[in-house]
This record gives C-alpha cells, structure tokens and sequence, in this order.
C-alpha cells in the first residue's frame, strides 16, 4: 500500500482568469478540487464562490486530505457560476502532482503556483475572453493561475483510502423559484426552499448501502439504459435546483464543538414562539463524501417530491444511510425522556452560529407572513407584531444553545435506498461522533416507539395553519403526494413506478425543469435590461 500522508491545502488566489460575463467583463469563479490516488480512490473539494472577479482572492479557504499516496494527483477545474443553467461554464483547468512526499514531510508551508489552461474553457467563454482581448492584449497574453499553499505530514493512521480531515463545512442553499411553484409570492420578501449541507467526518469505510435491488422500479431507475439515464437526469436537476449556488447561498466552517448547534439551528427547533410550527420532519441523505444533505418535508408540502432520498444523494448509486429525522424536545408528554443521558454531558451549552440562525429565521418569519397575507387577503388587516421574534444578537451577551434539551431522532426509513436496521446502533455511533452534546436515537422505521413519536409530530402540526412554504392548498392534492412517499417505503407503488403510466412523463419530467431554468434566466436578462435601460 505504500506510505500515505496528510496533505493540507490552503487556497490563496488566482489571477487572469477567462472572463464568464462579457458584457460585465469578470466572472464569479470558484474551484472543483480533486485528489486521485487512483480511479477508484479520490475526493472532491468545492471552495466558496467569489464573485465579479477574474482575480479571486480566497479568504482561509483550506482541505485537509489523509491517505494520500506520492504520485497522486491533484486536478483543479475553475468555473463559473452561473444559477440559471444546468452546469456552470468552465473557465479552464490545471493539474498538479504530488510526487515525493515523503521528502517534503514536515517541511513547513509550500507554496505552489497552478498553469490553468484556458483552452479548456467553454467555447462561449474563449470566444468572449479573445473579443476582451482584442482591446486588452496585454490580458489577453497573460496566463490564468493558481496560488496554493500545501503542507505534508505523515499520515498518522493509514485508512487505506482517501479521508477527509476537514473542513467541517455547512452551506444553505435558498431556491425562490421553487418557493413560488410551491405557491409563495414574487416578491423580494418571499421565502424560498431552503436546502442544506452539513460536512460530518471520519465516514466509516464499511457503512454504506446500495439502492434497493427488491424493487424493480428502483433497479429500472439505476439501469444503464435510455429510461435509467432519462429519470437519473431528472433526479440530478431537482438536486442542482434545490442544492444550487449562487450570490444568496450561505457558507460557513465550523468546530467539532459547534455541530450540533448548527443543526439544531437549520432544524429551526431552537426558539419558541406561539403561532409557528414547531415539529418538522426533514428527509435526509449522507453521501459517500460525507456530507448530510436535508430538506423539510411533511404531508403540508405539495412539491414533497423534491425531498426523495435520490434527489439528495444526486442520483448516487450508494450512500452512507437516508431516512426521516426530526428533533424531539426532552420532556415530552409522557416524561419518558426526562432522565436520558445526553451525548457527552449532562448540561451542554455551545454558542449560536449567527448566520444560520438569521437566515432561517428570516425565511421562516417571511413564510409566516406570507400565509398571513393569503389567510386575511391583503396586509394591511395583520398585527405583525405578533410574529416577530426576538433579536438575541442586540443583547450583549452571546446566545448559546443548551443541547442538552433536545434529542435527535433519525432513522432508515428510505424506500430507494433501504439501509439495514442492524447497521443503525453503528450509524448512531457516527453521528455521536460528529454531534458532541446532541443525543441521537437511531431507531428503525419499523419501530412502535418511533411510529408513536410520528404520529403525535403529525397530530401537533395540524393543530396549526402548516408554516411549509406549500401549505396545501387541497388537501387531498397534499395528501396524495405524502401517499406516494409513505408507500415507497411501504412496498406499494412510488413515483418511480409511475412513470411507465403517464404517457412518457420522465420526458416531461425534464421538460419541466428545463422550463424552470429558462423561466429564472429570462426574469434575470429581463431586469438586467431594465436596469441598463433605466
């Protein structure tokens, strides 16, 4: 196997970059990392987008990598990001080796320059840059590069295989053209879908699942064919559409110690407050990189098909685990939970991540309002003040979050992907890992306990108007699409087995997505030329 060692890269700069927007002259460029060992071994890095720039400056923007082997490389492909088309254009690549380790070991910071090969843009791109040029030629003749800085040390556990050290990183993805086909307004104060991202560590090697091979429909989904390629297509545009970039997406990197805190905050279980919705159910998916990928759902949604274990996974064939989860609060109803040992002390307070908690809390403040306004017809009748919530950053002292009074509750209740009940006490010991403080029960969908504890979810969220973004406008349209996940878990028939019965609706399936993007892109281009036209 060879020695193996912990590289450390740290993104600095980069500098005469293709241009992305012509008539702006810049573009909003961010970098697909990948380390190979080989081809079945490798990891991917995204770093954070900076945007209206061909000079982008990274501000701490490091990945830690153990288990890499010398003559592994590493592949950096630059793009620009564009959230009103399928795939971001790319702005060129370049690669660099990591030959010899072993004499670089220990031997401080290294910092290293990257030739990025524009040629390997996008045509759109080189057409543009060549035009900018013909006014620019000094530009023009300049090379686009990247500035690293790498640090080697030796690996001190050999995992055999390429192992994410960190960042411990999270993102929250806003998509407004979603909240409105959920029924929102087209306002600026709408609420969007929101979508998140949470980077766990130390994934262990032999805790995956595979796509359930018992359902036909969900082998016919997966199949090398025209029918698997055409639904796997869809899948992949409800993912880039719900867990899209762009100027509004939120970026964070957190300690060990702050996990739990950040999720609770994501959950939205934290505050109190009398006219919102306090249980929510949240569809997950870890892929094999590790990262937790959420949404809310509940019968309340009528777009529940954006949350399918598959749109979260990206189409991966296998992932880590998925299921339902949601956070109970200690001291339920029936007192049961009220002397349960939390995970790692009894008292656990960890100071509150600003930016999360804001940006849900705004969201959520703006769903309240927004069903306010349809339930009394115009807004002039509502006391918002009722609605507001208090603003813990005007106080001087720093909120904190006391985990110790919550419980998450998570299971494999996954129809596509199935993961074994037997695998769920390991499972629990990974999120442990990753949640210092949060109590975590991995409980079986099959569980009495864990059907009783949904039940009174559903019963304590229909005793108020549903704060989801679709609230169901008919509640038997809601209750079909909740149906239709409740039997893909249950054996019966899913969304997979009705494509065959609608007359080519995968086609149309895409279709509608392809819609959605040249709707988003033409309302973009329609106030860029108001705004140049003013």
């Amino acid at each position: 196997m060879g020695n193996q060692f912990d590289v450390k890269i740290g993104f600095v700069s980069a500098c005469n970059l293709p241009v992305g927007d012509f008539f702006h002259g810049d573009s909003d460029p961010y970098i697909i990392a990948r380390i190979q060992n080989n081809d079945d071994d490798s990891l991917i890095y995204r770093t954070d987008t900076v945007h209206n720039t061909t000079e982008p400056t990274w501000d701490n923007d490091w990945w830690h990598v153990a288990g890499v082997r010398s003559g592994a490389r590493l592949e950096l492909k630059l793009e620009d990001e564009d959230p009103d088309k399928h795939t971001d254009d790319k702005l060129g690549e370049g690669e660099y080796m990591l030959d010899d380790l072993g004499a670089l070991v220990d031997g401080g910071e290294k910092e290293i320059e990257v030739h990025i090969h524009k040629r390997k843009s996008n045509p759109r791109i080189l057409l543009g840059t060549a035009l900018l040029g013909m006014m620019h030629p000094k530009r023009a003749q300049a090379h686009a590069m990247v500035k690293l800085r790498i640090t080697i040390t030796k690996s001190e556990k050999s995992p055999g295989r390429l192992l994410l050290l960190g960042p411990r990183k999270y993102s929250i993805h806003r998509s407004p053209l979603v909240g409105r086909m959920a029924g929102t307004t087209d306002t600026d104060d709408a609420p969007a879908f929101l979508a998140f991202r949470l980077q766990l560590l130390d994934v262990p090697q032999d805790l995956q699942f595979e796509y359930t091979m018992k359902r036909p429909e969900i082998v016919s989904m997966f199949a090398d064919n025209i029918k698997g390629r055409l639904i796997r297509r869809a899948v992949k545009s409800q993912h880039d559409t719900i867990y899209g970039y762009d100027r509004k997406t939120i970026y964070g990197r957190i300690e060990r110690e702050q996990m739990a805190a950040v999720l609770l905050e994501m959950t939205d279980c934290v505050e109190d407050r009398e006219d919102r919705t306090k249980d929510k159910l949240f569809t997950y998916a870890i892929t094999l990189d590790g990262v937790l990928h959420f949404t809310e759902t509940g019968s309340q949604y009528l777009i529940d098909h954006l949350s399918k274990h598959s749109m979260h996974a990206n189409a991966a064939p296998v992932v880590v685990c998925s299921g339902e989860f949601f956070i109970r609060r200690r001291g339920s109803e029936d007192g049961e939970d009220d002397n349960s040992m939390t995970n790692g002390r009894d008292d656990s307070e960890v100071d509150v991540i600003p930016e999360v908690e804001e940006a849900v809390m705004e969201n959520a403040d703006k769903v309240q309002r927004s069903q306010e306004a349809k339930k009394h017809g115009e807004e002039g009748n509502i006391d918002w003040s009722k609605h507001e919530r208090k603003d813990h950053h005007q106080s001087s002292l720093k909120p904190k979050i006391n985990l110790s009074k919550y419980i998450l509750v998570i299971d494999n209740d996954s129809g596509t992907y199935m993961p074994s009940a037997d695998r769920l006490p390991d499972f629990q010991k990974f999120l442990e890992h990753n949640l210092p403080g949060l109590e975590v029960r991995a409980l079986s969908r099959d569980d009495e306990k864990l059907k009783k504890w949904k039940e009174e979810h559903n019963e304590r969220k229909e005793e108020v108007e549903p704060v989801g973004l679709a609230s169901s406008g008919s509640s038997s349209s809601a209750s079909s699409v909740s149906s239709v996940d409740r039997e893909e878990v249950d054996g019966g028939k899913g969304w997979v087995d009705e494509w065959d019965e609608r007359d080519g609706s995968a086609v149309q399936v895409i279709a509608v997505y392809q819609v959605m993007f040249i709707v988003s892109r033409t309302q973009r281009l329609y106030a860029e030329y108001n705004q140049m036209t003013k």
